[in-house]
């Protein structure tokens, strides 16, 4: 882990999730098995977000890419919800939205979330298997 939950180096800025830096194209993957789906924005840049069940979501921005079972024709079909298993490949390390303007290295930026409030990720994928601690 490179960056952790919690005050940014931007005055004012909360980083809500965790970085995990790697090569561009390292491969990630879902930590549980759900729904995926895929989007872009200006900030996040390409991101999978995976629908855990029971509330509980983890999403991976920052993307360069991913596989073939979110694309239609070859591109990214945001349209798509893609049933997927533990361990399944989801994306690949990138540097894709407002990371590579700030100059980070490449990396993953995971965010768990619980409804609509953040989990302290740190809790959550915590080596003991802790059920981890969501606002």
């Amino acid at each position: 882990m490179t960056r952790y939950s919690g005050n940014s180096d931007t005055p004012d800025v909360w980083h809500n999730g965790f970085d995990a830096a790697g090569a561009v194209g390292t491969e990630i993957a879902a930590p549980g098995a759900g729904v995926a789906t895929t989007g872009t924005d200006p900030k996040s840049g390409l991101y999978v977000k995976v629908d855990l069940g029971n509330g509980y979501s983890v999403s991976f921005s920052h993307l360069s890419d991913v596989p073939s079972q979110f694309k239609r024709n070859g591109a990214i079909d945001h349209n798509l919800r893609v049933p997927v298993s533990a361990g399944q490949v989801i994306g690949a390390v990138g540097q894709t939205g407002n990371s590579k303007v700030s100059g980070r290295e490449p990396h993953a930026h995971i965010v768990t979330k619980r409804g609509s409030g953040d989990c302290n990720p740190r809790d959550f994928y915590s080596s003991t298997g802790g059920a981890g601690s969501c606002q």
